[in-house]
């Protein structure tokens, strides 16, 4: 009885951790290998539009390119750390999501340089597009709900 207890309290204490987080670390690794850097992004959406994950892409000198997914499982926040970036001049890193009930598109994008092993914070502003129900349109035209 008390080790199926404390397995559901550890259990339960995994999944509390895995809910609250609404970020994540690049699995590229621990360790940084050598002339790499790191970037990080920290953002907030509007109020009122949540998603799942957001996908990213960076693109550099020298033809680096990767894509990836952050999850961030119902936030509003995204969080990311992206490591093992060659240093360089002129990365782009461009962020997409859709909110959770399909009604925003979001985007965004941003340029840096990664000129040494340290986070490079990179601000990203994200605009997201609200897609109209078609119900709205009839009740600003009739006045009517018919939803």
């Amino acid at each position: 009885m008390k080790k199926r207890i404390l397995r559901t309290i550890f259990l339960g204490g995994l999944s509390a951790a895995a809910w609250m987080s609404g970020c994540a670390i690049d699995p590229a690794g621990s360790a940084q290998p050598e002339r790499t850097g790191q970037v990080g992004i920290d953002l907030q959406l509007a109020p009122g539009i949540v998603v799942n994950s957001v996908e990213y892409t960076i693109t550099g000198p020298l033809g680096f390119s990767r894509r990836g997914q952050i999850d961030v499982h119902n936030s509003s926040t995204v969080s990311a750390i992206i490591g093992a970036i060659p240093f360089g001049v002129g990365y782009q890193i461009s962020l997409r999501a859709s909110s959770v009930d399909g009604r925003a598109s979001c985007a965004g994008s941003a340029t840096f340089d990664i000129d040494g092993p340290a986070l490079r914070a990179v601000p990203v502003h994200m605009a997201c597009q609200l897609q109209l129900r078609p119900c709205l349109l009839t009740e600003a035209l009739i006045g009517v709900s018919r939803c």
